[in-house]
C-alpha cells in the first residue's frame, strides 16, 4: 500500500452488547489506534460510521468503525471507497478470525471471505453484486417515498400477513415489499414530491397500529440533508435499497402474502 491515501476500517457491531465480544476486535482495534495516534473519530453520516483522518508524513491515514452491523459492513466499505476515490489496495479491513488463536493476527493481502459475512458483505458491495440503493431526500428536504423496516428478528410470533391484513383493513397507501432478512419494508410512493418530516411523521404514527416497536427504522432517515464542512457539498445521507433486485428479490407481496412476480 504505497498510495498517499490508506484507510483502515475495523468491523463489529454496533450495541452495548456487543462491545467486548471477538466479533468486535476490529472495531476495538480502531478505536484503540485513534486514541494512540491522537485521531478523532465522529460520526459521519455519508459513511455510515465513525471517521476520523489525519496527515501522517507518507500521505494521509483514514480511520473508520462502520455504524452497520457487520453483515453489512459493506455499505460504509463502498461509501467512503466512492468518496475518498480510493482503490482496493488502499483499504485494510481489520476483522476477527475464528481460525485464529486468541491473540495471533494474520495479515492478508488478497483472497476471499472465508465464511466471514462481514467480508463477503464488503466483497458484494465492491464487486457491484449488491443492488440498487437510492437516497430519498433531495435538496430541498422533500421526498417522493419512504418505508417502514420491519426486522422479523426483534418480534415473538412475528407474521407478515398480520401487517398484509393491516393495510387492507385500514386501506392504507403502502405496499408490503420482503426483505432479505425475512422481514417487511412498508413503502409508500407518492404522485409528487412531499416533505421529508411529513412523511416520516405519517409512517411513525402507524408503528403503533402494527404493533411495532418505537425505535423500528424508518426512511428517510435524513428528513434533511447537511453540508459537508470540508467540501461544502450536500451529504448524501443513508441510502434506500430498492425492490425487484435480480427480479427474485426484495418482491411486492399480494393480499394472499405471495410474492408479486413479472410473469
Amino acid at each position: 500500500m504505497t498510495s498517499n491515501n490508506l484507510l483502515i476500517l475495523g468491523l463489529g457491531n454496533p450495541g452495548k452488547g456487543y462491545e467486548k465480544s471477538r466479533h468486535n476486535c476490529g472495531a476495538n482495534f480502531v478505536e484503540q489506534l485513534s486514541s494512540i495516534l491522537e485521531i478523532s473519530l465522529t460520526e459521519e453520516e455519508k459513511f455510515m460510521g465513525l471517521y476520523g483522518s489525519k496527515q501522517i508524513p507518507k500521505g494521509k491515514l483514514h480511520l473508520c468503525i462502520p455504524s452497520v452491523y457487520v453483515n453489512e459492513s459493506g455499505k460504509t466499505v463502498a461509501s467512503i471507497k466512492n468518496y475518498l476515490k480510493l482503490s482496493t489496495n488502499q483499504i485494510l479491513i481489520v476483522h476477527d478470525e475464528l481460525d485464529l488463536p486468541l491473540g495471533k493476527v494474520k495479515l492478508k493481502e488478497s483472497g476471499g471471505h472465508g465464511g466471514h459475512n462481514g467480508l463477503r458483505n464488503v466483497i458484494d458491495h465492491l464487486n457491484g453484486d449488491k443492488s440498487v440503493g437510492i437516497q430519498p431526500t433531495n435538496e430541498n428536504a422533500e421526498v417522493k417515498f419512504g418505508l417502514i423496516d420491519i426486522d422479523p428478528n426483534n418480534y415473538v410470533n412475528y407474521d407478515k400477513k398480520f401487517f398484509i391484513d393491516k393495510i387492507q383493513e385500514f386501506k392504507l397507501p403502502l405496499i408490503p415489499i420482503e426483505s432479505k432478512s425475512g422481514g417487511l419494508h412498508l413503502f409508500i410512493f407518492m404522485k409528487g414530491f412531499v416533505s421529508a418530516t411529513l412523511l416520516v411523521s405519517f409512517l411513525s404514527n402507524l408503528l403503533p397500529l402494527f404493533k411495532l416497536k418505537p425505535d423500528c427504522e424508518i426512511f428517510p432517515k435524513q428528513t434533511e440533508l447537511t453540508k459537508d464542512t470540508e467540501t461544502g457539498e450536500l451529504r448524501p445521507g443513508q441510502f434506500i435499497n430498492l425492490p425487484y433486485y435480480k427480479r427474485t428479490e426484495r418482491r411486492a407481496l399480494n393480499i394472499d402474502g405471495t410474492p408479486f412476480t413479472f410473469e
